[in-house]
């Protein structure tokens, strides 16, 4: 079974089609096969199990307590949540109960090192009901801990901070860190935005973009586009940077510890033969994220205009000023539409991809979102009913299922042949292996470079893996 069917439910930020991460590590959860699942059927019925829950009951300055609860019926379930700790020392774990008393805690809970994300320092606390090897009839129906900060060095200690908040960045802390203080830091933005006044704008750039030096004036409107929206943004060639990956990187990292308006977003204009990710276990711009700390947690939302040619980069860059600055008149909905796609496999593991995607479909209906067409292969459809969604003119395009280089069939379309204007979607490929922007002929980059500046096709943006790992869903 392919990390296609990982019933993860991940933190994708989505930054309008120029900047993008995507964070496996935060607060997620994992659920194992409903009792009721039949791969004969779409089972509509069996998601949104009762879950655990996570909730502070007590939050000082150098400690945090946790209550984790569990109902019967969500044994099987886990649940990860971030936590802020304090800024230094070694975080400590103590457990104060675990119900039955009889269980061993080590079994039922994991706390992660430290790590740092942009403004906090937080941990990855994970509650597994069901234990890690134990009986199987036996499940923690509470467990109640206490993290605190010791006076003992601990991991990725945080020594500095940013003048202010990431406005971006408290967006994520809300939805993600269990116990982060908005109002506090909402406090402290509007402190450094008062104290600017009327003065003229500090060194730096919120909006980064570090260019291939061929596309500099091609990529200008759009800066000037973030910068005309009150985003500060500043414009970079390599002849700056430098041309190497670890130049680049030490130019992100000088800019986000020096800069009076460090960076927020960076921007990377040019495919990887200008502009050259990082190659651990595979190309990544993740390298360019990760700037505090030891972690691979993301200080920075990093994106990537993948364009070999300057015809290239002026379709990006027209799809995504089309997109933010020209608005619709005889669609202006458009945006809060969606087509959400499914490939079966048809064997046990299907309820992952159902239990996902119904997940969006409630989320999205909840927001007002219509129509929010749903493709499920078994139903079946066929490649003309995808493409005639599509080119209705959708505002998101979720597929989940396996795939490699492009989507397996009936959903393989290619972006090229799409017609739906300039209402392009933001894709996302929730699955292996589409995202392989060092290579020509995968699906991240065919999305994006469809079309031309006056004739566009394919969609805005696009969200995937470039990883292809065999695992299982348990």
């Amino acid at each position: 079974m392919t990390t296609a069917k990982r019933a993860v439910r991940a933190g994708i930020i989505l930054a309008a089609s120029v900047a993008v991460t995507i964070c496996t590590w935060g607060a997620t959860r994992l659920t194992a096969a409903p009792a009721d699942w039949s791969e004969a059927t779409a089972p509509r019925g069996v998601v949104h199990q009762t879950e655990p829950t996570a909730e502070i009951i007590e939050c000082g300055s150098e400690s945090v307590s946790l209550l984790f609860r569990c109902e019967p019926n969500a044994r099987t379930a886990e649940l990860s949540v971030l936590v802020r700790v304090p800024d230094t020392g070694a975080v400590e774990v103590e457990v104060w109960s675990i119900e039955p008393a009889t269980l061993r805690a080590d079994d039922h809970i994991t706390v992660s090192e430290p790590a740092i994300m942009r403004d906090l320092r937080v941990v990855q606390v994970t509650f597994v009901p069901g234990g890690l090897g134990t009986d199987p009839d036996a499940y923690a129906s509470s467990l109640e801990l206490t993290l605190r900060a010791s006076e003992q060095p601990g991991t990725n200690e945080k020594h500095r901070h940013l003048p202010y908040i990431s406005p971006a960045f408290r967006r994520i802390y809300r939805s993600t860190v269990l116990n982060y203080d908005d109002e506090a830091d909402a406090a402290l933005l509007r402190r450094a935005v008062s104290q600017r006044g009327d003065r003229a704008l500090p060194f730096g750039g919120r909006y980064l973009v570090i260019t291939w030096g061929s596309f500099e004036e091609t990529v200008r409107p759009l800066v000037e586009w973030k910068h005309a929206k009150g985003m500060q943004a500043k414009l970079a060639t390599l002849a700056e940077t430098g041309s190497t990956a670890e130049d680049i990187r030490t130019y992100i990292e000088t800019a986000y510890n020096t800069w009076t308006v460090p960076p927020e977003f960076v921007l990377l204009v040019g495919d990887t033969e200008q502009v050259p990710a990082y190659y651990g276990l595979t190309h990544t711009d993740n390298y360019y994220a990760a700037v505090d700390g030891t972690d691979y947690l993301a200080d920075i939302m990093v994106g990537r205009l993948s364009a070999d040619t300057p015809g290239e980069c002026a379709t990006e860059v027209a799809k995504i000023l089309g997109y933010e600055r020209t608005p619709l008149e005889g669609d202006p909905n458009w945006p809060t539409s969606a087509t959400l796609m499914i490939a079966d496999d048809f064997d046990d593991g299907d309820w992952v991809y159902y239990d996902n995607t119904w997940f969006i479909y409630d989320l999205m209906d909840s927001a007002g979102f219509a129509p929010i067409d749903t493709l499920f292969r078994r139903n079946p459809i066929t490649l003309g009913d995808v493409y005639a969604s599509v080119n209705a003119g959708k505002g998101f395009l979720n597929f989940r299922g396996q795939a490699y280089y492009n989507w397996n069939p009936p959903f393989n379309i290619d972006p090229e042949l799409t017609e739906s204007g300039w209402r392009l979607p933001v894709v996302v490929s929730a699955t292996c292996g589409t995202s392989v922007y060092d290579s020509d002929g995968f699906a991240c980059e065919d999305w994006v470079r469809a079309g031309t500046a006056k004739d566009p096709a394919g969609g805005v943006a696009f969200f995937s893996s470039n990883t292809i790992i065999a695992a299982s869903v348990e």
